[in-house]
């Protein structure tokens, strides 16, 4: 093979191709070698990786460079590689073997992307045939038509892949839990720490209490429809489509789609059109309780309408819904006018039109007039106030189970302070409150702090302080009057996208702080958080890691794909390695 090549590529006889049915890629388990002599050569460099009795698949490396990508058959292989490498001295000089990601197989490549066009096909066949009720449901509920256990039993396999994953990325960011890891490895079908029985939700249909509906038109946009959209704009759909076929909001959001439907329909201002960009009724929010009380909030875009034509429109609405309050329960019409052009709603301009909350008759130092409405929950025996924007979970029966299996796998008791980071509206630390000696709550939104405020005076909580700002810099202050004989357990529900990279850091940084829940609603997102936690001790990442002890899924979203995950992360000591932490 000619060295003048731009990339020079050898596979070995004595391993024969493996079969494509396997989908088996040699490049899935390679090394990098680095500081090779700038003149080896390939065959030179082929028979002294022989000799070393390695067993490797392939070669490749750049003319000229310093180094070779060697690929292996299996993990074991590689492993074994990566030790005897770096012990190894080629020519004088000390080599140095670094895992390296797998580029992609090209001829699997060009499998896998017809199989993907024959796919497409076949979806698009079978999606023309379906009715706008199954489009629907396919579209906000994909799960809809299949059996509840096989739904639990998807998403726990889909969990077990993620533990999985999250033990090779843990593998190659620190080399001192190796050992510890193999050991995770070997017990728990690869995955990197315990997974326990996923738990259902105690309720499978009708259980959002939160929904934000589209209002537009249907495809030929001859009729206004309040529901959910098919697709985006950007992919060729403007279609919105009626959402009673779904499975997942209960009835009194469906009486209250089909009323406000009516509404529109004879409204003097049309719905938005996002394909002429014309129209103002853009978006309906709802949120209801246990009592099957309703609070809406209406999108409206102001576009260059007039201040006397907009209050003509709310005070439309509000006269077509002030006779309808009993009958649908509505405990708040609240009216937010849009005036961001990109057509994107900020929800920060809002307005109370029927209802009114009485909080401030409650608390003298909460004496505010106008609140907007707000409901009230009952969860757990508590009783929470929910604003109209504040975070809470949108299956209240499943979050009661949610934090049942916190409480279990945090290992609380009466000496325990909490730390509740992210703490919204305080759900997750009041609910706890009474298993442990303080929860101290830290959130950046200022209007989640008063609703956390309110809601431990409601219940007569106590043993709760709050924080509004950042946890990187708030944390060293909290801690500062606490010692490293205290019990400090900390808890981190953060937003879908997982924590700031800081938080990590501040959290890995605090010496008192020996074990963490992580409780994420997107897990795949959050795996670079579960990463970082267990990255080695460095200058960005003070003391030893936090390594994954066990965890446990909880179904929140039923007929969906998504479901809750509760990861207990701990110090890591080498006693893991014989005396694993229960």
């Amino acid at each position: 093979m000619d060295q003048s090549e731009s990339t020079l590529t050898e596979s070995i006889d004595s391993h024969s191709e493996p079969k494509l049915e396997t989908e088996y890629t040699s490049e899935i388990f390679k090394l990098e070698v680095k500081n090779l002599p700038s003149n080896f050569g390939f065959g030179v460099f082929k028979k002294f990786l022989a000799s070393l009795n390695l067993n490797f698949v392939k070669i490749k490396f750049p003319t000229g460079g310093s180094f070779a990508f060697v690929t292996f058959k299996d993990e074991k292989s590689r492993e074994e590689a990566f030790k005897v490498l770096n012990e190894t001295k080629y020519k004088g000089k000390q080599l140095q073997a670094v895992y390296s990601k797998a580029a992609p197989d090209p001829i699997l490549n060009k499998r896998k992307n017809e199989t993907l066009d024959d796919q497409q096909n076949l979806k698009q066949a079978k999606t023309e045939n379906l009715t706008l009720e199954e489009k629907v449901q396919n579209s906000t509920t994909p799960l809809w038509n299949i059996n509840y256990q096989k739904q639990l039993d998807q998403k726990t396999n889909c969990i077990k892949q993620l533990l999985r994953k999250c033990t090779f990325k843990m593998d190659k960011v620190n080399e001192g839990i190796f050992f510890w890891l193999q050991k995770q490895k070997d017990q728990h079908e690869g995955m990197c720490c315990k997974l326990l029985e996923t738990v259902a939700s105690p309720v499978v249909d009708d259980y959002r209490n939160k929904c934000e509906f589209t209002i537009g038109f249907n495809q030929d946009e001859t009729k206004t429809v309040v529901g959910f959209r098919l697709g985006e704009y950007k992919t060729g759909s403007n279609e919105v489509v009626e959402p009673y076929a779904c499975k997942n909001f209960p009835d009194q959001m469906r009486s209250f789609v089909k009323k406000f439907q009516e509404f529109v329909e004879m409204s003097e201002f049309k719905p938005v059109n996002v394909r002429t960009r014309e129209g103002h009724w853009r978006q309906l929010t709802l949120r209801t309780n246990q009592k099957k009380e309703i609070v809406a909030i209406v999108v409206f875009d102001k576009r260059d309408l007039t201040e006397e034509q907009i209050n003509s429109a709310k005070e439309s609405l509000k006269k077509f819904f002030e006779t309808s309050l009993e009958q649908l329960k509505l405990k708040g019409l609240i009216f937010n006018l849009n005036t961001n052009k990109t057509g994107i709603s900020r929800m920060d301009n809002l307005e109370t039109l029927l209802g009114e909350d009485v909080i401030f008759e409650l608390f003298s130092w909460q004496n505010i007039p106008n609140l907007p409405k707000c409901l009230y929950e009952e969860l757990l025996g508590l009783k929470f106030r929910i604003s109209p924007l504040a975070f809470f979970q949108a299956n209240t029966k499943a979050a009661e189970v949610l934090y049942q299996q916190i409480d279990k796998i945090s290992g609380l008791d009466k000496d325990t302070i909490l730390l509740d980071i992210c703490c919204g509206t305080g759900t997750i630390g009041l609910t706890l409150a009474n298993k442990c000696k303080q929860v101290i709550g830290v959130e950046i939104i200022a209007e989640a702090i008063e609703d956390a405020k309110i809601n431990a005076k409601l219940n007569n909580i106590e043993n709760v302080e709050y924080h509004c700002g950042k946890a990187e810099d708030v944390l060293p202050n909290i801690l500062k009057k606490f010692n490293k004989e205290d019990k400090i357990v900390a808890i981190v529900d953060p937003p879908r996208a997982g924590l700031h990279n800081k938080v990590v850091q501040a959290l890995r940084k605090l010496d008192c702080l020996k074990s963490l829940v992580y409780v994420s609603c997107n897990p795949e997102l959050a795996m670079q958080n579960f990463v970082d936690f267990s990255r080695q001790q460095s200058k960005s990442y003070w003391n030893q890691a936090f390594v994954p002890i066990k965890a446990i899924a909880v179904d929140m979203f039923p007929h969906t794909v998504h479901c809750e995950l509760i990861l207990l992360l701990a110090r890591y000591s080498n006693e893991f390695i014989s005396n694993p932490p229960c």
